[in-house]
């Protein structure tokens, strides 16, 4: 642990250097800059892009307002109700200095939906893009959504909170007026400062419930520490995780697994660890550094796309070098090194072993005149296959894309075309012979957004990509991808492929002004096939009756808040997957006919009741239940799968909620499959620290993301968890 504490005392070196070295005359004594003083923890300066076009700079406001980041994405219920309830709060408060800043962690999946949301919404206040999540990871580690943090005037983090319950934003508006009366402190600029997170989980595994006792009666110690020190324009920043296993003996427990399938073992190391220089150079110059690890993102993802994806349990960094130029309207970033992924899984709690793919890449981009934006970008990946391996992969990317926003104030468009160079060299392992099986691959995805009247949002999506995939195929337990190109999926759907696919999605939402009702209606349609359906010196025929697959996805949802408080929500859908020749015959295709005509077939519901009860208490109650029929020739799988969850919350100290969970597909026994019951706590103990409490029984199932599937265990035990920021 050597290194470890040369890294810590590293950063504190970094802050006393910088104090000593000061120079500045310090700020009066107001109570802005005594609180500033006492918790030591300020914003750092950052410029996003904003949803509406263009791009948004904190600067100005840092030592001035008083500063509510609110971090969400289109896909968080509680995200939205959240801007909803601070919108009228900012109306109110603006114009005394208050500034109300959104920031979209959405990815490319559902990045596309976030300025229909603000149009829809009618929001004043800046929704900026946090695309790669680099600023939700500096301040919320853990990653997850809805998170906020209150900054005062004189630029420090008074008050950070996670999650969202109606009626937060009323002790909130309290809080925000009596900072609004302090005096904005002096410029904060070149003081040098730090942060950090720490966060603790115990974990208690019962039964995984999937026939294997090596992972059962497991207890897990998780501790992660994260300081990031800043003396401007250099930050200096470092997590180490640690995970033990007391009490467990690998030798005994896993006698004859393959470590595949007992990866539990104590870890200590250094995960992250950064240096960076980012710096205003005038005349609308910038430059930013950074050695490392980093994450990296260019457009929609098709090209390349490495970011932390919480949903999934990935979080996967560049172990490098980035460096990023910005004069005036043109931009230039570019970055090389290795690909470093979080080796214990936050998820099965097991060990992950390296994977040192080289990685680089570039792009160049300008604003030109009307909002329009162009940009260049490539790729190069070469996986690090292991010793066995008979063949030696490497993929390239190139791109562009064009976009341009606000167009009469109605339109907004976006296209991003790729094309893939896959190199895969195979070696006989009988001959000993080399053969060239590389193969050519192209995507594109275009999108255009229109809002003709009040309310009203249409977005169309359309994508079309044949033989295009960038991941190291040795990479089993956890994915291993470098690309995101748009699914045009809802998140809880199951994709099929994203390699091979074609078509297209309508959006069409409608809040009805004054009534507070909000309709949308969704359909998605596109053919696919899988990904080794084609030899690689085959064309890609999605039309093809044997190979190809068409996928039908309509749904819908109704929304209504009350005037009381009260919220209700309802909604489903119907989806089909059948190959292309018999789609016509799945709707109504019987298994007593012989074969099915479908592969998938289902329909789901879901529902949610927001009850405002007295004071700050609330009361909410949500559904959703989807019923499927498999094809698995000859025969087939009908099975159900939901969930039910009860949740009281005190704003904002307190939530309570009870869940119950049902599966029949994969589920053994009938305990298994309809008695799973569990229960959550999450206490706001102070401003900067959160406990959570979990236990019991869950299904588990599988959850894709920006077409990455992941498939979760189920889970039966207890977890514990406290995180403090300080």
């Amino acid at each position: 642990m050597t290194l470890c504490r040369t890294l810590v005392w590293g950063l504190t070196a970094l802050v006393i250097a910088g104090e000593a070295g000061a120079t500045e005359a310090p700020p009066a004594q107001t109570d802005a800059t005594t609180a500033a003083e006492a918790n030591g923890r300020r914003l750092a300066p950052f410029k996003l892009e904003t949803a509406l076009g263009g791009t948004f700079d904190i600067g100005p406001r840092l030592g001035r307002d008083v500063i509510y980041l609110a971090f969400w994405a289109t896909w968080c219920k509680p995200c939205k109700l959240e801007l909803e309830a601070l919108a009228p709060v900012s109306e109110r408060l603006s114009a005394r200095g208050f500034s109300l800043v959104a920031v979209s962690t959405d990815g490319p999946d559902s990045i596309a939906e976030v300025e229909g949301y603000v149009e829809k919404r009618g929001y004043r206040f800046p929704v900026v893009l946090d695309a790669q999540s680099e600023l939700l990871s500096r301040y919320n580690p853990r990653g997850d959504v809805p998170f906020s943090m209150v900054v005062d005037r004189a630029g420090n983090i008074v008050e950070t909170h996670q999650g969202f319950s109606p009626g937060d934003e009323v002790d909130l508006e309290a809080r925000l007026i009596a900072l609004l009366e302090e005096v904005p402190g002096a410029t904060l600029a070149h003081e040098p400062f730090l942060d950090g997170t720490e966060t603790f989980r115990f974990s208690f595994l019962k039964d995984n419930r999937n026939g294997r006792d090596a992972d059962d009666e497991v207890v897990a110690l998780q501790n992660k520490l994260t300081l990031t020190g800043t003396l401007e324009p250099l930050s200096l920043g470092v997590r180490v995780d640690d995970t033990i296993f007391p009490g467990y003996d690998a030798d005994e427990r896993c006698l004859g697994l393959s470590p595949a399938l007992c990866p539990w073992k104590d870890d200590h190391r250094i995960e992250r660890v950064f240096v960076a220089y980012a710096d205003r150079l005038g005349g609308g110059a910038s430059l930013s550094v950074v050695g490392g690890d980093f994450v990296e993102a260019y457009g929609r993802g098709l090209v390349f796309s490495v970011r932390k994806v919480d949903e999934l349990g990935l979080d996967t960094a560049i172990r490098g070098g980035r460096i990023r130029a910005d004069i005036g309207p043109v931009s230039v970033r570019a970055f090389a090194g290795l690909s470093n992924v979080q080796n214990m899984d936050v998820v099965d709690l097991g060990f992950q072993p390296e994977r040192a793919d080289r990685l680089a890449g570039g792009e160049a981009s300008v604003r030109l005149p009307g909002a329009v934006d162009v940009g260049l970008r490539a790729s190069w990946v070469d996986y690090d296959e292991s010793s066995t391996s008979n063949h030696d992969e490497g993929d390239a990317a190139f791109g562009g894309s064009v976009s341009a926003k606000r167009i009469a104030g109605l339109l907004s468009l976006y296209a991003e075309g790729a094309a893939l160079w896959n190199l895969d060299e195979r070696t006989s392992l009988v001959t000993g012979r080399t053969e060239d099986q590389g193969a050519l691959g192209s995507a594109f995805y275009g999108s255009a957004s229109l809002s003709p009247g009040p309310g009203l949002t249409i977005l169309f999506e359309y994508k079309d990509y044949r033989r295009f995939e960038v991941q190291n195929a040795e990479t089993v337990a956890l994915p291993l991808v470098y690309i995101e190109p748009p699914t045009l999926e809802r998140f809880d759907q199951i994709v099929p492929s994203t390699s091979n696919a074609s078509g297209g999605r309508l959006l069409l939402q409608w809040l009805i002004p004054g009534a507070e009702l909000l309709t949308s209606v969704n359909a998605v349609y596109y053919r696919w096939a899988k990904p080794d359906a084609f030899e690689w010196d085959e064309a890609v025929d999605l039309s093809d009756g044997k190979l190809g697959n068409g996928a039908l996805h309509l749904y819908g949802a109704i929304e209504r808040r009350f005037e009381t408080g009260y919220r209700v929500s309802v909604g489903g859908g119907f989806r089909l997957e059948a190959p292309n020749g018999t789609f016509g015959d799945a709707f109504t295709s019987d298994f007593a006919e012989g074969a099915p005509a479908f592969s998938r077939r289902l329909w789901h519901v879901e529902g949610e009741l927001l009850v405002p009860l007295v004071g700050p208490h609330s009361l909410s109650l949500s559904f959703q239940h989807r019923s499927e029929d498999k094809a698995l020739p000859p025969n087939i799988k009908s099975f159900v799968r939901g969930d039910a969850s009860v949740t009281w919350g005190w704003s904002p100290h307190l939530t309570a909620a009870l869940l119950y969970t049902y599966e029949s597909e994969a589920a053994l026994s009938a305990s298994d499959r309809y008695l799973n019951f569990a229960g959550e706590v999450l206490w706001q103990v102070t401003e900067d620290i959160q406990l959570g409490v979990f236990g019991g029984r869950n299904t588990g199932g599988i959850i894709c993301v920006s077409g990455v599937c992941r498939s979760l265990p189920s889970f039966y035990g207890a977890r514990f968890e406290v995180v403090a920021r300080f």
